[in-house]
């Protein structure tokens, strides 16, 4: 599942976060961390290094990633690598070591306990080629273990395979999974008359059977699953399950590219919003894929 474990660290708090939470997920799957510091610098080829600048970037750079990795008292490979764009660099690094997921932190300015997307983080989760987990400001203060693991579910392919992946999560981590259903309406509940007959029984009677297999095929797995139907706002319920679970899986965008993560409206938002570590899944190359994973 998670066999590389690649993370964009700094001395910022962010990438600190970043790492606590990487770690966290590597004692729960046995994943190997690959921690990554990017430098800004740009090769050219017909450019003669001066005075040994980019050798002087290069070391300044390990040493501020040895002395980040010895005070979290993490043990990580080492990625040092000169980039214009530190999200272009984690993407190639990801691709390179073909990882299970990539880790980012939060911007500083956000509130601490919750997602916030700064501009590198936000650049990454467009079209990265694996799984991206955002953990929220303050982690590497105030760790969390992975004791229950919540997923956003509404029966796509992209949904399907954010419950593949929130399974075997959740069964490596002897974690609890909670499944979320949305009915998502376009004008309040409250005003049932705005919808042609039980249309909105009806999907929540569908979203419901939809849960309850899926909870029955965690538990095939030996995982003890419960699961809900809401109805309301997609982003307004998984924020709100997202303060009861310590990480939050969620698909991508159903019309992006196939084994790219890009990110639709209610994914985009939770890794602003959400109260506890976001996962995002890319698409699958095939419905089927997503299926026979789940």
């Amino acid at each position: 599942m998670f066999d590389q474990i690649v993370i964009g660290v700094d001395n910022r708090e962010g990438g600190r976060d970043a790492l606590a939470l990487a770690d966290t997920l590597a004692r729960a799957t046995g994943g190997i961390l690959v921690a990554v510091r990017a430098y800004p610098h740009e090769q050219h080829p017909s450019r003669p290094a001066v005075g040994g600048f980019e050798e002087s970037l290069r070391a300044d750079a390990g040493a501020e990633l040895d002395s980040v990795l010895s005070e979290e008292g993490v043990a990580a490979q080492r990625v040092i690598v000169g980039d214009t764009s530190t999200a272009r660099a984690l993407q190639h690094a990801a691709e390179e070591d073909d990882a299970g997921v990539l880790v980012v932190g939060s911007t500083h300015r956000g509130q601490v306990g919750r997602v916030l997307a700064g501009g590198v983080t936000a650049s990454v989760l467009h079209h990265a080629p694996c799984p991206v987990a955002v953990a929220p400001r303050g982690f590497a203060e105030d760790r969390h273990e992975l004791k229950a693991i919540g997923v956003g579910f509404d029966g796509s392919a992209e949904s399907q395979a954010a419950l593949a992946l929130a399974t075997k999560l959740a069964k490596a981590a002897g974690a609890s999974l909670r499944i979320l259903s949305v009915v998502a309406v376009a004008v309040p509940a409250a005003y049932p008359a705005a919808f042609e007959g039980d249309w909105v029984d009806e999907t929540e009677r569908a979203g419901r059977a939809k849960v309850d297999r899926a909870c029955a095929a965690a538990g095939e797995h030996g995982v003890v699953a419960s699961g809900e139907t809401a109805v309301g706002s997609a982003v307004d319920e998984l924020v709100e399950l997202s303060g009861e679970v310590d990480l939050l899986v969620v698909g991508s965008r159903g019309f992006g590219p196939v084994k790219r993560l890009l990110l639709g409206s209610t994914s985009d938002r939770l890794v602003r919003e959400a109260g506890c570590a976001v996962i995002a899944v890319p698409r699958p190359a095939h419905a089927s894929d997503a299926a026979t994973a789940a």
